[in-house]
Protein backbone atom coordinates (compact mmCIF):
# COMPACT_ATOMS: atom_id res chain seq x y z
CA UNK A 1 0.00 0.00 0.00
CA UNK A 2 1.75 3.22 -0.83
CA UNK A 3 2.43 5.60 2.04
CA UNK A 4 0.27 8.08 3.58
CA UNK A 5 2.47 10.76 2.99
CA UNK A 6 2.86 9.47 -0.77
CA UNK A 7 -0.71 9.00 -1.04
CA UNK A 8 -1.71 12.86 0.50
CA UNK A 9 0.80 14.52 -1.93
CA UNK A 10 -0.55 12.32 -4.98
CA UNK A 11 -4.09 11.98 -4.48
CA UNK A 12 -5.30 14.53 -2.18
CA UNK A 13 -6.22 17.21 -4.80
CA UNK A 14 -6.93 15.33 -7.81
CA UNK A 15 -10.69 15.97 -9.90
CA UNK A 16 -13.00 13.55 -11.14
CA UNK A 17 -11.65 10.89 -13.18
CA UNK A 18 -12.30 10.14 -17.10
CA UNK A 19 -9.85 7.53 -19.20
CA UNK A 20 -8.35 9.14 -22.29
CA UNK A 21 -6.88 6.81 -24.61
CA UNK A 22 -3.21 7.92 -25.46
CA UNK A 23 -2.13 7.27 -29.11
CA UNK A 24 0.17 4.71 -29.85
CA UNK A 25 3.46 5.63 -29.32
CA UNK A 26 6.79 4.14 -31.60
CA UNK A 27 9.58 5.40 -33.48
CA UNK A 28 9.62 4.79 -37.24
CA UNK A 29 10.56 1.13 -37.52
CA UNK A 30 12.59 -0.77 -40.47
CA UNK A 31 9.45 -3.35 -41.58
CA UNK A 32 9.72 -6.30 -39.87
CA UNK A 33 10.89 -9.28 -42.32
CA UNK A 34 7.99 -12.05 -42.76
CA UNK A 35 10.21 -14.79 -41.54
CA UNK A 36 12.66 -14.41 -38.34
CA UNK A 37 13.76 -15.65 -35.35
CA UNK A 38 10.90 -16.76 -33.17
CA UNK A 39 9.56 -14.19 -30.61
CA UNK A 40 11.45 -14.04 -26.85
CA UNK A 41 10.22 -16.49 -23.81
CA UNK A 42 8.20 -14.38 -22.09
CA UNK A 43 10.20 -12.39 -18.87
CA UNK A 44 7.79 -12.08 -15.76
CA UNK A 45 8.12 -9.93 -12.88
CA UNK A 46 9.63 -12.87 -9.95
CA UNK A 47 7.88 -14.46 -7.59
CA UNK A 48 7.88 -11.78 -4.47
CA UNK A 49 9.41 -11.83 -1.36
CA UNK A 50 7.61 -13.62 1.56
CA UNK A 51 8.34 -14.85 5.17
CA UNK A 52 9.04 -18.11 2.93
CA UNK A 53 11.44 -17.68 0.64
CA UNK A 54 12.95 -14.16 2.38
CA UNK A 55 12.55 -14.57 6.00
CA UNK A 56 16.16 -16.09 7.16
CA UNK A 57 17.21 -15.12 10.36
CA UNK A 58 20.38 -13.67 8.72
CA UNK A 59 21.02 -12.66 5.76
CA UNK A 60 24.48 -13.85 3.64
CA UNK A 61 25.72 -10.99 1.34
CA UNK A 62 27.40 -11.81 -1.51
CA UNK A 63 29.77 -9.01 -3.63
CA UNK A 64 30.27 -6.37 -3.92
CA UNK A 65 30.17 -5.93 -7.94
CA UNK A 66 31.71 -3.55 -9.74
CA UNK A 67 29.20 -2.50 -12.51
CA UNK A 68 30.34 0.64 -13.89
CA UNK A 69 31.66 4.37 -13.71
CA UNK A 70 28.73 6.90 -12.47
CA UNK A 71 28.38 10.10 -13.45
CA UNK A 72 28.52 12.92 -10.35
CA UNK A 73 25.01 12.75 -9.01
CA UNK A 74 23.72 10.27 -11.70
CA UNK A 75 20.35 8.64 -11.02
CA UNK A 76 20.63 4.69 -11.54
CA UNK A 77 17.74 1.92 -11.20
CA UNK A 78 17.34 -1.53 -11.17
CA UNK A 79 15.17 -4.75 -12.19
CA UNK A 80 14.69 -8.08 -12.02
CA UNK A 81 12.38 -10.37 -14.24
CA UNK A 82 12.23 -14.10 -13.84
CA UNK A 83 15.41 -14.53 -16.28
CA UNK A 84 17.60 -11.98 -14.49
CA UNK A 85 18.02 -8.24 -13.98
CA UNK A 86 19.27 -5.33 -15.34
CA UNK A 87 20.81 -2.03 -13.68
CA UNK A 88 20.92 1.22 -15.92
CA UNK A 89 23.07 4.67 -14.84
CA UNK A 90 23.93 8.08 -15.71
CA UNK A 91 27.60 7.47 -16.62
CA UNK A 92 29.90 9.87 -17.67
CA UNK A 93 29.70 9.92 -21.25
CA UNK A 94 25.84 8.61 -21.41
CA UNK A 95 23.05 5.78 -20.24
CA UNK A 96 24.53 2.87 -19.68
CA UNK A 97 23.08 -0.76 -19.09
CA UNK A 98 24.41 -4.36 -18.19
CA UNK A 99 22.37 -7.52 -16.95
CA UNK A 100 22.90 -8.77 -14.10
CA UNK A 101 22.49 -12.34 -12.53
CA UNK A 102 19.95 -13.34 -9.55
CA UNK A 103 22.97 -12.86 -7.13
CA UNK A 104 23.54 -9.14 -8.73
CA UNK A 105 26.34 -10.14 -10.31
CA UNK A 106 27.18 -8.78 -13.94
CA UNK A 107 26.81 -11.03 -17.18
CA UNK A 108 29.11 -9.77 -19.89
CA UNK A 109 30.12 -5.81 -20.75
CA UNK A 110 27.94 -2.51 -19.90
CA UNK A 111 26.08 -1.49 -23.38
CA UNK A 112 25.38 2.43 -24.24
CA UNK A 113 21.60 3.42 -24.17
CA UNK A 114 20.59 6.34 -26.30
CA UNK A 115 18.34 8.12 -23.55
CA UNK A 116 18.43 11.91 -23.82
CA UNK A 117 21.26 13.43 -21.81
CA UNK A 118 18.51 15.44 -19.83
CA UNK A 119 17.03 11.85 -18.92
CA UNK A 120 17.27 10.36 -15.72
CA UNK A 121 16.98 6.28 -14.93
CA UNK A 122 13.92 5.64 -12.51
CA UNK A 123 12.38 2.32 -13.26
CA UNK A 124 13.60 -1.08 -14.84
CA UNK A 125 10.18 -2.97 -15.61
CA UNK A 126 10.55 -6.37 -16.72
CA UNK A 127 8.15 -7.73 -19.94
CA UNK A 128 8.32 -9.09 -22.92
CA UNK A 129 11.42 -10.80 -23.32
CA UNK A 130 13.34 -7.53 -21.68
CA UNK A 131 12.65 -4.89 -20.12
CA UNK A 132 11.66 -1.33 -20.42
CA UNK A 133 13.11 1.25 -19.18
CA UNK A 134 11.67 4.52 -17.44
CA UNK A 135 14.01 7.72 -17.51
CA UNK A 136 12.68 11.06 -16.25
CA UNK A 137 13.75 14.20 -17.65
CA UNK A 138 14.79 17.00 -16.07
CA UNK A 139 14.95 20.74 -16.30
CA UNK A 140 17.04 23.23 -14.85
CA UNK A 141 15.18 25.89 -13.55
CA UNK A 142 15.38 28.87 -11.35
CA UNK A 143 14.24 28.37 -7.63
CA UNK A 144 14.85 30.11 -4.71
CA UNK A 145 16.59 28.84 -2.13
CA UNK A 146 17.27 29.66 1.50
CA UNK A 147 20.15 31.92 2.46
CA UNK A 148 21.27 34.72 4.39
CA UNK A 149 22.09 37.96 3.26
CA UNK A 150 24.15 40.99 4.55
CA UNK A 151 22.20 43.88 6.30
CA UNK A 152 24.77 46.72 5.86
CA UNK A 153 22.85 48.61 8.16
CA UNK A 154 22.48 46.34 10.64
CA UNK A 155 18.84 47.04 11.05
CA UNK A 156 17.58 43.83 11.17
CA UNK A 157 19.89 43.43 14.49
CA UNK A 158 17.44 43.09 17.94
CA UNK A 159 18.08 46.34 19.77
CA UNK A 160 20.45 46.65 22.80
CA UNK A 161 22.21 43.35 21.85
CA UNK A 162 26.13 43.60 20.83
CA UNK A 163 26.11 43.45 16.79
CA UNK A 164 28.93 41.47 14.63
CA UNK A 165 31.28 43.30 12.67
CA UNK A 166 28.69 42.07 9.60
CA UNK A 167 24.95 41.68 9.88
CA UNK A 168 23.32 38.98 8.18
CA UNK A 169 19.73 38.07 8.18
CA UNK A 170 17.74 34.62 6.68
CA UNK A 171 16.97 35.66 3.07
CA UNK A 172 15.85 33.54 -0.29
CA UNK A 173 18.17 33.92 -3.09
CA UNK A 174 17.65 32.32 -6.59
CA UNK A 175 19.41 29.10 -7.36
CA UNK A 176 19.45 26.32 -10.35
CA UNK A 177 17.34 23.34 -9.43
CA UNK A 178 16.09 20.16 -11.33
CA UNK A 179 12.35 20.01 -12.20
CA UNK A 180 10.64 16.79 -13.51
CA UNK A 181 9.41 17.80 -17.42
CA UNK A 182 8.16 14.24 -18.71
CA UNK A 183 8.84 10.79 -19.16
CA UNK A 184 10.70 8.59 -21.90
CA UNK A 185 10.47 4.75 -22.12
CA UNK A 186 13.04 2.73 -23.72
CA UNK A 187 12.65 -1.00 -24.90
CA UNK A 188 15.53 -3.54 -24.50
CA UNK A 189 15.91 -6.68 -24.84
CA UNK A 190 17.35 -9.19 -22.20
CA UNK A 191 21.00 -8.15 -22.66
CA UNK A 192 20.24 -4.21 -21.74
CA UNK A 193 20.55 -3.62 -25.68
CA UNK A 194 18.31 -1.03 -27.06
CA UNK A 195 15.06 -2.02 -29.37
CA UNK A 196 13.78 0.95 -31.76
CA UNK A 197 14.55 4.62 -30.01
CA UNK A 198 12.78 5.93 -26.84
CA UNK A 199 9.76 7.58 -27.03
CA UNK A 200 7.89 10.22 -24.88
CA UNK A 201 4.85 9.03 -22.63
CA UNK A 202 3.01 12.49 -23.19
CA UNK A 203 1.22 14.94 -20.17
CA UNK A 204 3.89 15.29 -17.68
CA UNK A 205 5.89 16.76 -15.64
CA UNK A 206 5.17 13.72 -13.64
CA UNK A 207 6.96 11.99 -10.69
CA UNK A 208 6.08 8.17 -10.73
CA UNK A 209 5.01 6.82 -7.57
CA UNK A 210 4.28 2.85 -8.38
CA UNK A 211 4.95 0.82 -10.70
CA UNK A 212 1.96 -1.82 -10.70
CA UNK A 213 3.35 -5.23 -12.49
CA UNK A 214 0.62 -7.38 -14.66
CA UNK A 215 0.94 -9.99 -17.49
CA UNK A 216 3.99 -10.71 -18.59
CA UNK A 217 3.66 -7.88 -21.51
CA UNK A 218 1.31 -5.10 -19.67
CA UNK A 219 2.28 -3.40 -16.59
CA UNK A 220 1.22 0.46 -15.48
CA UNK A 221 2.42 3.39 -13.45
CA UNK A 222 0.79 5.97 -10.94
CA UNK A 223 1.80 9.19 -11.31
CA UNK A 224 0.77 12.28 -9.30
CA UNK A 225 -2.56 12.08 -11.00
CA UNK A 226 -2.48 9.56 -13.57
CA UNK A 227 -2.89 6.00 -14.24
CA UNK A 228 -0.69 5.23 -17.24
CA UNK A 229 -0.94 1.49 -18.47
CA UNK A 230 1.60 0.12 -20.82
CA UNK A 231 1.18 -2.79 -23.14
CA UNK A 232 4.18 -4.05 -25.32
CA UNK A 233 4.04 -6.49 -27.62
CA UNK A 234 5.97 -9.65 -27.60
CA UNK A 235 9.70 -9.10 -29.15
CA UNK A 236 11.75 -11.63 -31.31
CA UNK A 237 14.28 -13.41 -30.13
CA UNK A 238 17.35 -11.50 -31.51
CA UNK A 239 19.99 -14.13 -33.62
CA UNK A 240 22.98 -11.91 -32.71
CA UNK A 241 24.88 -10.98 -29.13
CA UNK A 242 25.95 -7.79 -30.98
CA UNK A 243 23.63 -4.51 -29.94
CA UNK A 244 24.92 -2.81 -32.87
CA UNK A 245 23.65 -5.56 -35.30
CA UNK A 246 20.16 -5.49 -33.29
CA UNK A 247 16.96 -5.16 -35.78
CA UNK A 248 15.20 -2.18 -34.11
CA UNK A 249 11.58 -2.84 -32.78
CA UNK A 250 8.65 -2.63 -35.12
CA UNK A 251 5.87 -3.02 -33.29
CA UNK A 252 4.37 -0.03 -30.55
CA UNK A 253 4.07 0.65 -26.64
CA UNK A 254 0.73 0.58 -26.37
CA UNK A 255 -0.36 3.64 -23.96
CA UNK A 256 -3.56 4.25 -22.40
CA UNK A 257 -3.81 6.85 -19.40
CA UNK A 258 -7.00 7.27 -16.63
CA UNK A 259 -6.79 10.62 -14.77
CA UNK A 260 -7.32 9.16 -10.99
CA UNK A 261 -10.35 10.94 -8.53
CA UNK A 262 -9.60 12.01 -5.33
CA UNK A 263 -9.21 8.82 -2.74
CA UNK A 264 -7.51 8.72 0.98
CA UNK A 265 -5.30 5.32 -0.28
CA UNK A 266 -3.67 3.83 -3.18
CA UNK A 267 -3.35 0.10 -3.29
CA UNK A 268 -1.96 -2.03 -5.96
CA UNK A 269 -3.44 -5.04 -6.81
CA UNK A 270 -0.50 -7.99 -6.76
CA UNK A 271 -0.52 -11.48 -8.50
CA UNK A 272 -0.62 -12.59 -11.68
CA UNK A 273 -3.40 -10.28 -13.75
CA UNK A 274 -4.00 -6.67 -15.47
CA UNK A 275 -2.04 -4.13 -14.08
CA UNK A 276 -5.01 -2.68 -11.05
CA UNK A 277 -5.16 -0.32 -8.52
CA UNK A 278 -7.49 0.18 -5.92
CA UNK A 279 -8.61 3.28 -5.05
CA UNK A 280 -10.35 3.54 -1.53
CA UNK A 281 -11.74 6.33 0.95
CA UNK A 282 -11.96 6.69 4.83
CA UNK A 283 -15.36 5.69 4.58
CA UNK A 284 -14.71 2.46 3.26
CA UNK A 285 -15.70 3.43 -0.58
CA UNK A 286 -13.97 1.29 -3.05
CA UNK A 287 -13.04 2.29 -7.00
CA UNK A 288 -10.89 -0.04 -9.41
CA UNK A 289 -8.41 1.47 -11.93
CA UNK A 290 -7.19 -0.53 -14.81
CA UNK A 291 -6.72 -0.60 -18.36
CA UNK A 292 -10.50 0.28 -19.05
CA UNK A 293 -10.44 3.51 -16.77
CA UNK A 294 -11.96 3.86 -13.31
CA UNK A 295 -14.92 2.01 -12.08
CA UNK A 296 -16.96 2.39 -8.88
CA UNK A 297 -17.76 -0.68 -6.36
CA UNK A 298 -21.06 -1.89 -4.86
CA UNK A 299 -20.94 -2.26 -0.74
CA UNK A 300 -18.35 -0.90 1.95
CA UNK A 301 -14.93 -2.55 3.45
CA UNK A 302 -15.95 -1.05 6.79
CA UNK A 303 -17.80 -2.28 9.75
CA UNK A 304 -18.04 -1.56 13.67
CA UNK A 305 -14.87 -3.75 14.50
CA UNK A 306 -12.64 -2.09 11.81
CA UNK A 307 -11.32 1.03 13.21
CA UNK A 308 -9.72 4.16 10.95
CA UNK A 309 -8.46 2.55 7.43
CA UNK A 310 -5.61 4.92 8.48
CA UNK A 311 -4.38 2.33 11.04
CA UNK A 312 -5.07 -0.96 9.65
CA UNK A 313 -2.98 -2.77 7.25
CA UNK A 314 -4.65 -3.42 3.40
CA UNK A 315 -3.98 -6.05 0.52
CA UNK A 316 -4.85 -6.54 -2.50
CA UNK A 317 -4.37 -9.42 -5.07
CA UNK A 318 -6.06 -11.65 -8.06
CA UNK A 319 -6.42 -14.67 -7.06
CA UNK A 320 -6.84 -18.01 -9.30
CA UNK A 321 -9.99 -17.93 -9.97
CA UNK A 322 -9.09 -14.40 -11.45
CA UNK A 323 -11.02 -12.10 -8.91
CA UNK A 324 -9.38 -9.24 -7.24
CA UNK A 325 -9.36 -10.60 -3.59
CA UNK A 326 -8.91 -8.13 -0.60
CA UNK A 327 -7.67 -8.19 3.19
CA UNK A 328 -7.49 -5.66 5.78
CA UNK A 329 -5.77 -5.88 8.95
CA UNK A 330 -9.06 -5.66 11.89
CA UNK A 331 -6.42 -4.20 14.79
CA UNK A 332 -9.15 -3.22 17.16
CA UNK A 333 -9.43 -7.15 17.71
CA UNK A 334 -5.26 -7.77 17.73
CA UNK A 335 -2.67 -7.25 15.02
CA UNK A 336 -2.88 -10.17 13.63
CA UNK A 337 -6.32 -10.40 12.41
CA UNK A 338 -7.48 -10.12 8.97
CA UNK A 339 -10.89 -9.33 7.56
CA UNK A 340 -11.20 -10.97 3.78
CA UNK A 341 -13.47 -9.59 0.84
CA UNK A 342 -13.68 -10.57 -2.95
CA UNK A 343 -14.46 -8.16 -5.91
CA UNK A 344 -17.66 -10.24 -7.81
CA UNK A 345 -18.96 -9.19 -11.50
CA UNK A 346 -22.80 -8.66 -10.56
CA UNK A 347 -25.08 -8.48 -13.28
CA UNK A 348 -26.53 -4.95 -14.88
CA UNK A 349 -27.22 -3.00 -17.76
CA UNK A 350 -24.35 -3.04 -20.54
CA UNK A 351 -22.18 -5.81 -18.58
CA UNK A 352 -21.40 -7.05 -21.39
CA UNK A 353 -19.80 -3.23 -23.07
CA UNK A 354 -16.31 -2.63 -23.39
CA UNK A 355 -14.39 -3.29 -20.36
CA UNK A 356 -15.61 -6.52 -19.40
CA UNK A 357 -15.58 -7.99 -15.93
CA UNK A 358 -14.79 -4.48 -14.37
CA UNK A 359 -17.43 -2.37 -15.70
CA UNK A 360 -19.96 -3.57 -12.87
CA UNK A 361 -18.60 -5.15 -9.69
CA UNK A 362 -19.43 -5.63 -5.86
CA UNK A 363 -17.52 -6.01 -2.45
CA UNK A 364 -18.45 -9.49 -0.54
CA UNK A 365 -17.00 -9.77 3.02
CA UNK A 366 -15.71 -13.63 2.86
CA UNK A 367 -16.99 -14.71 6.37
CA UNK A 368 -15.62 -13.84 9.52
CA UNK A 369 -12.18 -11.75 10.94
CA UNK A 370 -9.61 -14.72 11.14
CA UNK A 371 -6.42 -15.09 13.07
CA UNK A 372 -3.90 -17.29 12.35
CA UNK A 373 -2.08 -17.94 8.76
CA UNK A 374 -3.15 -15.40 5.71
CA UNK A 375 -5.48 -17.71 2.79
CA UNK A 376 -5.02 -18.22 -0.28
CA UNK A 377 -3.82 -15.70 -2.14
CA UNK A 378 -2.65 -13.64 0.14
CA UNK A 379 0.98 -13.66 1.22
CA UNK A 380 2.76 -12.15 4.05
CA UNK A 381 5.32 -10.53 1.82
CA UNK A 382 8.40 -8.90 2.98
CA UNK A 383 10.32 -5.47 2.14
CA UNK A 384 13.69 -4.07 2.86
CA UNK A 385 13.40 -0.71 4.68
CA UNK A 386 16.46 2.08 5.36
CA UNK A 387 16.79 2.50 8.47
CA UNK A 388 20.24 4.16 10.15
CA UNK A 389 21.85 2.98 7.80
CA UNK A 390 20.85 -0.46 7.50
CA UNK A 391 18.22 -2.62 5.63
CA UNK A 392 15.43 -3.49 7.97
CA UNK A 393 12.93 -6.45 6.70
CA UNK A 394 9.39 -5.84 7.57
CA UNK A 395 6.27 -7.75 6.24
CA UNK A 396 2.92 -6.61 5.44
CA UNK A 397 1.91 -6.98 9.22
CA UNK A 398 4.73 -4.98 10.01
CA UNK A 399 6.63 -7.48 11.98
CA UNK A 400 10.42 -7.32 11.80
CA UNK A 401 11.97 -10.06 10.81
CA UNK A 402 15.80 -11.42 11.39
CA UNK A 403 18.70 -9.06 11.39
CA UNK A 404 19.33 -6.09 9.69
CA UNK A 405 21.11 -5.86 6.52
CA UNK A 406 23.92 -3.78 6.53
CA UNK A 407 25.82 -3.34 3.73
CA UNK A 408 29.06 -1.92 5.04
CA UNK A 409 29.64 -5.62 6.35
CA UNK A 410 30.36 -7.01 2.34
CA UNK A 411 31.37 -2.91 1.59
CA UNK A 412 33.16 -0.45 4.03
CA UNK A 413 32.81 1.89 1.10
CA UNK A 414 28.86 1.09 0.85
CA UNK A 415 26.11 3.77 1.96
CA UNK A 416 22.49 3.63 1.89
CA UNK A 417 21.90 7.33 1.16
CA UNK A 418 20.84 7.12 -2.97
CA UNK A 419 20.42 3.25 -2.25
CA UNK A 420 17.89 0.97 -4.92
CA UNK A 421 16.70 -2.41 -3.94
CA UNK A 422 15.00 -4.54 -6.32
CA UNK A 423 13.45 -8.49 -5.14
CA UNK A 424 15.18 -11.24 -7.92
CA UNK A 425 13.30 -14.08 -7.13
CA UNK A 426 16.05 -15.30 -4.77
CA UNK A 427 18.21 -12.44 -3.18
CA UNK A 428 17.71 -8.64 -2.62
CA UNK A 429 19.60 -6.85 -4.82
CA UNK A 430 21.04 -3.60 -4.07
CA UNK A 431 22.84 -0.96 -6.13
CA UNK A 432 24.87 1.52 -4.24
CA UNK A 433 27.32 4.76 -5.51
CA UNK A 434 30.53 4.80 -3.91
CA UNK A 435 33.49 7.39 -4.49
CA UNK A 436 36.42 5.70 -6.48
CA UNK A 437 39.25 8.37 -7.13
CA UNK A 438 37.75 11.34 -8.88
CA UNK A 439 34.28 10.05 -10.68
CA UNK A 440 32.26 7.57 -8.60
CA UNK A 441 31.54 3.77 -9.41
CA UNK A 442 28.00 1.84 -9.25
CA UNK A 443 28.31 -0.83 -6.89
CA UNK A 444 26.06 -4.42 -6.03
CA UNK A 445 25.08 -6.62 -3.47
CA UNK A 446 23.04 -9.54 -2.81
CA UNK A 447 21.86 -9.71 0.18
CA UNK A 448 20.44 -13.74 0.24
CA UNK A 449 17.75 -14.17 3.02
CA UNK A 450 16.72 -17.19 1.66
CA UNK A 451 15.04 -19.37 4.06
CA UNK A 452 11.56 -19.33 6.02
CA UNK A 453 10.59 -17.25 8.98
CA UNK A 454 8.72 -17.69 12.20
CA UNK A 455 6.65 -15.41 11.96
CA UNK A 456 8.78 -11.86 12.69
CA UNK A 457 9.51 -10.23 15.49
CA UNK A 458 6.07 -9.67 16.51
CA UNK A 459 6.92 -7.43 19.91
CA UNK A 460 7.81 -4.09 16.88
CA UNK A 461 4.91 -5.13 14.78
CA UNK A 462 3.02 -1.28 14.28
CA UNK A 463 -0.35 -0.23 13.36
CA UNK A 464 0.37 2.78 11.36
CA UNK A 465 1.27 2.86 7.42
CA UNK A 466 4.40 3.74 6.58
Amino acid sequence: MLSRRTCAAVLASLAAARCVPAPTLAPAPAPAAASGPPPAAPHRPPPEATTANAGAARCQLRGPSDLGALAAGGAFALGFGDRGGLAVWAGPGGARARPLTAFAEPVGAEVALALPKDAAPREVVPVAGGFVVLAQRLAVRPLACASRCVDATCSSWPAGTPQPHVCSRPCWRPCPGLEPVGLVAQRTDSAGCALGAWVPLQGGPFDIEAVIPGTDRAFALVTGKDFISIHVPAARAPAVRSCAARAPASDALEVTRSELPAADYALPVRGSGPPTLLLLDEGGALRVVGPGGVRSVQGNFTDALSGRLLDARLQARWGPDGRIHVARQVWLISMDTVQYAVLDAIDAPGAASAGGALDHLALRLDGAAERGALRTPFAEYVEPHGERGRFRRRTWLHRTVGEDIDLRAADPDASDARARVAWSGEAFAITYAVPRGGVAALRAVAADCSGASAGGNTAETQATQD
